[in-house]
């Protein structure tokens, strides 16, 4: 027998009457299987959404707007199977025209693929379930915008099991390393990352076999171990190192680095000073406290310095690798003499992502 369930209720004329009641089946999908729906109605160029349908259950389903982007309503909006059709039709087309060229799989762009927002989700450039960038401003002009040194400053390596990105800003004081699964089973090959303007968005394109640019360097080491002091950056002191790099942005003009220190006996933390430049002179201005993680029982007792870190490079790297809300835990290893390295390890079902930056300390005269 099925479940029903059956309720009585009085008629008009005072009988009791019973009425079947069947159990409702929850509407909606699977966040990952909406989002595809979502991602299809983008391409065919209506303006989608995801929507919640049932918290409970965790259900989700697709929302194509009727108002366009003036806020005025849209009138004549062809049904799915037209705009499939019209689609087929002009990829169709496409392809005849593109048989006498002498284009390969190798030289198409990568933004016009299905997996294009999975490979930028899966390295942290897009928030979940959005297009929205999760960076700001302020790492697109210091990390893709485009330069004239003759250098690949993003490359985007797709082998196998795993997706491997490397990144250098224009200076050279920041590189920044990603490792994350394949879980998705992407094309294996080189990638470019750029972002474009005209629509604000990160896209892709495939480096050519005869591309004799420099790829950004890759280091070998992913921490200092033992000889190193690691420091953890909880929620809370996060949002405090943000908002005081935020105020110090506001100062336009003036120069702020930080020092990072930790001093010999302290069982409890290192402090990350803020110091503003004047002349000649470096003037301390703030100090914020943070965590010793404690990984080994004799970093209690060591001494560790990194000193002048651009104030700014440390939030973009910090952005770079974190994203523009917190998502912790962060990791911070100092060591003498050696760069600042920001690291975050995130587990899920397909294994590991490790998210890497490496800022090197300024070299003042």
């Amino acid at each position: 027998m099925d479940n029903v369930k059956w309720i009585t209720k009085k008629d008009e004329s005072g009988e009791n009457k019973h009425i079947p009641i069947r159990p409702r089946k929850p509407f909606g999908v699977t966040r990952e299987k909406a989002l595809r729906e979502v991602e299809k109605l983008r391409e065919m160029g209506m303006r989608a959404r995801l929507i919640e349908t049932n918290r409970k259950h965790k259900l989700y389903a697709p929302y194509k707007s009727a108002i366009n982007e003036e806020g005025n309503m849209v009138i004549n909006i062809k049904k799915d199977n037209e705009i499939k059709e019209s689609k087929t039709k002009e990829t169709e087309t496409k392809r005849n025209e593109t048989k006498t060229e002498k284009k390969t799989i190798e030289e198409k762009t990568l933004e016009n693929r299905d997996y294009a927002i999975g490979v930028l989700r899966a390295l942290g450039f897009l928030k979940p379930l959005e297009d929205k960038l999760n960076i700001t401003q302020d790492e697109i002009n210091q990390f893709f915008t485009p330069t004239k040194d003759g250098k690949i400053h993003n490359l985007v390596e797709i082998n196998g099991d795993y997706i491997k990105y490397l990144s250098t800003d224009e200076s050279g004081t920041i590189t920044i390393k990603k490792i994350t699964p394949n879980d998705m089973h992407l094309e294996n090959g080189k990638y470019e990352l750029y972002y474009d303007e005209s629509d604000n968005s990160l896209k892709f394109k495939k480096i050519k076999p005869d591309d004799t640019r420099p790829l950004p360097k890759e280091f070998s080491y992913t921490d200092y171990g033992i000889n190193g002091i690691t420091l953890r950056l909880d929620e809370e002191t996060y949002k405090d190192i943000m908002d005081k790099l935020n105020k110090l942005k506001l100062n336009q003009g003036k120069t702020y680095y930080l020092d990072i220190q930790k001093k010999e006996n302290n069982y409890d933390n290192a402090n990350i000073i803020v110091r503003e430049k004047i002349g000649d002179y470096l003037l301390n201005v703030d100090a914020i406290p943070v965590n010793l993680e404690n990984r080994y029982p004799d970093d209690k007792y060591k001494y560790a310095y990194i000193s002048s870190i651009d104030a700014n490079s440390f939030k973009s790297a910090l952005t770079m690798v974190n994203g523009t809300e917190y998502s912790g835990p962060i990791l911070l290893d100092i060591m003498n003499n050696r760069p600042l390295i920001i690291r975050k390890i995130i587990a899920n079902k397909e294994g590991y992502t490790n998210e890497y930056a490496y800022v090197n300390p300024i070299k003042r005269r």
